[in-house]
């Protein structure tokens, strides 16, 4: 169930009261100055994104400041570079205007409020605790803030309202929910889901909410392995199909029972398997075991009482054999064409007439009184016991295997190319080709990940080669025109240059005629100047002016000269440094280039390979199955390979390796595991369902302090080491 937050701020004054109109006492940071700093200045200066190096959190991070020296001066807020940015004085203009944080400026209220804690002394104060009651949330509040799907697109995690739903995209399936046995309400955070991601080899987790982070671990699946029978030497053996027990022959001819729970011999028979046996068919109640010898003797066994009820001889070119669902039949065909039905007695039943070839394979239908056969002739045929004729057929070629879902909707078959299909009974379709395995698909997904991510690195390092190349061009036409500009203040710089002396000398000599009128004053009586020395000291300072600018403007004509000249080569050599660093980085880009294309052609010649092999029989399929629900198909190969595929996408879950074997069984549990029976009485099973459990919690109630509100963002390092949250 969802929660929200209930805040109650513990000694919170009410608006309007907060203050005096005078402040007759100190101000409070965390009451009074810290709400207003944080919705629009910590967002840039807090410790993650310290901008300008100055962390505005606390009173005494404002007071060491950053890169422009202390942000506030105690006592002084006239003279505190925050209080000059918040009014926007000179160059300082905080916050920038169009900020991505949505901070505005303050208000004329709250820049007195600042100056008054400031000429106040600044003084740091105890934030107070918020007391957190959590509630539940209506019934409709489950929004979805986040989403992650694993690299390969197997698994999908949907963040809703304080929920984690898990979902298998092969399938299509709703997996569950992660749970935290901690939180009483249950869901796996108290508070809404804010942000997932997984970790880039899809075993871990990371969800992040109201001051917390959590890491949820997908526990390894297990593979149960080899189950020897308790008894070795079987030389033939059949799983019932409920998959408790098994019942094999061994090579004395006694047919033994094994509760495959504890692996404890339930019941011997003796003298069941006389000559050759080609078949051992056990009843859906394991009531009833057919055996048939090569020489065409069928034998009827009681398996609870252990003793033959009936015999039947001469059944000769019998090539499938099945019960009925409901145990009442056992059915025969073969080479003659017919489907022949017995009941618990051996008493024939019925002959189905209409396959037009040998009936290679024969399987229970949905129905109680339904059959399913393979024959020669390349035709799948639906029998309708009770109507005893064929009620649906359709063409299926090459089928060497064949089994039905639990509710008949669906059959599948293996074929002699190689290749596992699902069919739709109801409009006798295929529905989905199953080829390849999860590590044959793995491979193929690493190499389409390989190259999508090598012509990524073509395409930006082409960018960056097409930059280098313009920043190049840009760089000629500059230093052309610093050669050229050197080349042209050089040819001016004599001229500049023989302008100097000849003002230095009219100077000089207008410097003299001045110093001669003023020894003339000098030596007038009383040192002073009658009106003809006057004048003649202010016709000689009026003729001094013009040259002595003369001369300073030819002085700086020489040095503008000198000074172009040396500004050229400095940007010269940093055109030339610059043209260095960029040959090196266009060698190293062409080199990234190549390596990248050489990686994308190997990776795309060897997805070639590989999907060329998906299509190619490896190993001859022994055994199919399909999961109670339909959902998951699996195939024993020749090989000892146990494949499950996923029904509605057609990707491969699970790999199981066995042992070879020439022949088996497959059934599924009720639980989704597939087990194979080899025929010494070995059995192996698929992989057990994956389970995710909390690794590990970040922050929360044990360390409130360390995410001061939501995390919004969580995502792993390309190695899955490092986690960084915002």
């Amino acid at each position: 169930m969802s929660l929200r937050l209930e805040f109650k701020l513990v000694c919170l004054l009410i608006c309007g009261n907060w203050m005096t109109s005078s402040w007759g006492e100190d101000l409070d940071f965390y009451q009074d100055v810290f709400p207003f700093l944080k919705s629009n200045c910590i967002s840039c200066h807090n410790k993650t994104t310290t901008k300008a190096g100055l962390n505005m959190e606390t009173p005494d991070l404002m007071k060491k400041g950053g890169d422009s020296g202390p942000g506030i001066v105690p006592g002084k807020s006239a003279e505190s570079l925050i209080v000059e940015a918040s009014v926007h004085t000179g160059d300082i203009e905080m916050p920038p205007a169009n900020n991505k944080s949505g901070a505005v400026n303050l208000s004329a209220e709250e820049i007195k409020v600042l100056k008054t804690w400031i000429d106040q002394g600044a003084k740091a104060s105890v934030q107070q605790e918020r007391q957190v009651t959590w509630k539940q949330a209506a019934a409709s509040v489950h929004p979805i803030y986040s989403v992650a799907l694993t690299r390969n697109g197997r698994f999908a995690a949907c963040g809703r309202s304080n929920q984690i739903g898990f979902y298998d995209l092969a399938t299509r399936q709703f997996s569950g929910e992660l749970i935290d046995p901690a939180e009483k309400e249950g869901g796996a955070h108290r508070a809404m889901v804010q942000a997932l991601v997984f970790s880039p080899d899809g075993t871990r987790l990371a969800s992040g909410s109201y001051r917390e982070v959590k890491i949820w671990k997908l526990e390894s699946s297990q593979h149960s392995g080899k189950v020897s029978a308790p008894v070795s030497g079987l030389k033939m053996a059949r799983s019932t199909e409920d998959g408790k027990q098994i019942i094999g022959l061994d090579q004395s001819g006694a047919l033994q029972m094994f509760d495959l729970s504890n692996r404890k011999l339930i019941r011997k028979i003796d003298g069941v398997g006389t000559g050759e046996i080609k078949f051992i068919s056990v009843s859906p109640d394991v009531a009833k075991i057919v055996v048939y010898s090569a020489d065409g003797t069928m034998r009827l066994w009681g398996g609870s009482e252990g003793r033959m009820i009936a015999t039947q001889a001469a059944v000769i070119g019998v090539h499938a054999m099945t019960w009925t669902r409901d145990s009442r039949f056992f059915a025969t065909a073969g080479e003659d064409k017919i489907i022949r039905t017995w009941d618990q007695n051996f008493n024939a039943s019925k002959e189905l007439k209409g396959a037009s070839g040998t009936i290679k394979l024969l399987v229970a239908g949905f129905e109680s009184d339904s059959l399913i056969s393979y024959g020669e002739d390349g035709r799948i045929r639906l029998w309708s016991l009770a109507q005893a004729k064929i009620i649906k057929e359709f063409v299926a070629p090459g089928v060497l295997q064949l089994a039905s879902s639990a509710d008949g909707k669906l059959i599948i078959t293996s074929s002699s190319d190689g290749v596992v299909r699902v069919w739709d009974i109801a409009n006798s379709k295929a529905t989905v080709e199953l080829r390849g395995g999860v590590v044959l698909s793995k491979q193929i997904a690493d190499l389409d990940w390989t190259i999508a991510r090598q012509t990524l690195e073509q395409a930006f390092q082409k960018t960056e080669v097409a930059r280098i190349d313009a920043q190049n061009k840009a760089l000629e036409e500059l230093l052309k025109k610093a050669n050229n500009a050197i080349v042209a203040m050089k040819k001016i710089l004599p001229e500049k240059l023989k302008a100097v002396k000849p003002a230095q000398d009219a100077k000089a000599l207008a410097q003299k005629v001045v110093d001669e009128v003023l020894v003339k004053i000098a030596q007038a009586p009383g040192g002073k100047a009658d009106s003809a020395l006057e004048k003649m000291l202010k016709d000689a300072q009026e003729k001094f002016s013009p040259v002595a600018m003369t001369e300073t403007s030819a002085l700086a004509a020489v040095s503008a000269t000198e000074n172009n000249i040396k500004d050229a080569e400095v940007e010269i050599k940093r055109i030339t440094d610059a043209k260095a660093k960029n040959g090196a980085a266009l060698v190293a880009a062409n080199a990234a280039i190549d390596t990248a294309k050489k990686a994308q052609d190997k990776a795309s010649a060897d997805l070639v390979a590989a999907k060329q092999s998906m299509s190619k029989t490896v190993s001859p399929v022994v055994a199919v199955g399909l999961s109670p629900d339909g959902q998951m198909a699996a195939a024993l190969q020749g090989d000892g390979r146990l494949m499950v595929w996923a029904v509605a996408t057609g990707a491969p879950i699970d790999e199981v390796a066995t042992a070879a074997t020439p022949t088996g069984m497959l059934f599924c549990r009720n639980d989704g595991i597939f087990t194979a029976t080899h025929p010494d009485g070995s059995i192996f099973t698929s992989s057990t369902a994956s389970r995710w459990v909390l690794e590990r919690t970040l922050g929360g109630v044990n360390d409130p302090s360390l995410f001061a509100d939501r995390v919004n963002a969580v995502r792993f390092s390309p190695d899955g080491k490092t986690l960084a949250t915002g």
